[in-house]
């Protein structure tokens, strides 16, 4: 029997970070039951519009990506963020028209902007509110480009408010996520529930005899904070001399490391950059801890990663770890930019043997009770049958209380997921 197309919508799969990660999961879940076609926007020259080049013209590019079959559509207007999809909703219209069956999965709302300006019916799984996430970068921006950025604000918020006033179903990545849609738009809680990341337990489990860390991510992004990474790492190197720390992912930028790469525990960090999968896996198996440094995140999928290995991790509390680290339970939570309380808990670990198996075991322990492939999957399958009720003929009927999801519990917090009914 053929097996419908479905169309998922997100932005560019660059080839690290949060993104790329949402359509891996997204595209192994749809290529069960539909055929996927991947859509984003495309801002290689070729085929975006360019006040550089002179070029107001943009075109749609069929290609494949890391085993996806995608296709790009060309964004006007690159260097103002609400002029993305301007004038290019033919396109959409055309390349979109043929499918029945859509799914948004992004960072923020935005990457579903066609979908709420064609009227389409569809299922959004989103991990952070549009300022949240552009809020640390923005803060960094040259005078100019602050102007420029400035002058979109209030049209992407109105974006942003217009894309979840039009995705059908909304799954938050957190609970940090829910709170911030919740204030974006009144009343969506009626059409949203929390549907975290799947992750599962790694056989290759994490020694505390490395005295390795591990810090994953594109710190090239000033919302990961490096400047919080690399000096806590200095003062944890000071109390722990054979200590030694693995960036992995896109490097920060050099004024950023020039800062620090006069201290002698500079030394000891190995920057990898960007790594595959089977790769990370044996770096994980290095490592001892995992720092999370960043300034906001929705979820901060890295640390779920770590603890599927075993691997305690000590993050800021920026949003989204809250959901999954338990105080004394897998790792800690410390105040963003405190360096000090950083530094104590991680030292406080690496020092002690029974400490750090007690929180490898409960990191595992967490992971195979909420974060498995098969309770995730059942969210989706579940959203989707909400959004489209002709689906219940494909999909196998799913009780969510069958599953533990009516009431899981979040980070410190119980917090009761919003029920399917």
């Amino acid at each position: 029997m053929k097996k419908p197309e479905i169309a998922i919508l997100s932005l560019h799969p660059h080839n690290y970070g949060g993104i790329l990660s949402f359509l891996r999961v997204v595209h192994k879940f749809c290529s069960k039951y539909f055929t996927p076609t991947v859509f984003f926007l495309g801002f290689d020259s070729e085929i975006s519009a360019s006040l550089r080049g002179m070029k107001f013209k943009s075109h749609v590019r069929r290609t494949e990506y890391f085993g996806m079959k995608c296709v790009e559509i060309g964004a006007r207007w690159a260097f103002w963020e609400p002029g993305h999809y301007a004038n290019t909703m033919a396109d959409w219209e055309n390349e979109l028209s043929h499918f029945k069956y859509f799914f948004a999965a992004s960072g923020t709302p935005v990457a579903a902007q066609p979908l709420a300006v064609l009227g389409k019916r569809f299922l959004g799984w989103y991990a952070t509110p549009y300022s949240e996430d552009r809020k640390e970068r923005v803060r960094l921006m040259s005078w100019p480009r602050h102007i420029v950025d400035f002058s979109g604000q209030k049209f992407m918020e109105s974006i942003e408010r217009n894309v979840l006033d039009s995705t059908n179903r909304v799954l938050a990545l957190s609970s940090y996520s829910y709170s911030g849609f919740i204030k974006r738009s009144p009343g969506i809680e009626r059409r949203m529930s929390i549907c975290g990341y799947p992750v599962e337990p790694k056989s290759a489990r994490a020694s505390f005899d490395n005295k390795t860390i591990v810090a994953i991510g594109r710190f090239s992004d000033p919302r990961k904070n490096p400047a919080m990474l690399f000096e806590a790492f200095d003062k944890i190197y000071k109390k722990i001399p054979g200590v030694r720390l693995l960036v992995i992912g896109t490097p920060p930028k050099n004024r950023v490391v020039l800062k620090y790469g006069g201290r002698e525990s500079f030394k000891q960090i190995t920057f990898t950059g960007y790594v595959d999968e089977q790769r990370k896996e044996v770096l994980f198996s290095q490592a001892s801890l995992l720092l999370l440094t960043s300034h906001q995140e929705g979820l901060g999928i890295v640390g779920l990663e770590a603890l599927a290995h075993g691997i305690p991790v000590v993050a800021t509390d920026c949003g989204g770890p809250r959901d999954y680290l338990v105080t004394g339970k897998n790792g800690y939570l410390v105040r963003v930019n405190d360096v000090d309380d950083m530094v104590n808990k991680a030292v406080k670990i690496l020092e002690s043997q029974s400490l750090w198996h007690e929180l490898s075991i409960g990191a595992h322990e967490f992971i195979r009770e909420r974060c498995t492939e098969e309770f995730i999957f059942n969210k989706f399958k579940m959203g989707l049958m909400r959004v489209y009720p002709d689906l219940e003929e494909m999909f196998e009927v799913v009780d969510e209380n069958s599953s533990g999801g009516a009431h899981v519990h979040l980070g410190n917090q119980p917090h009761k997921m919003d029920q399917i009914r």
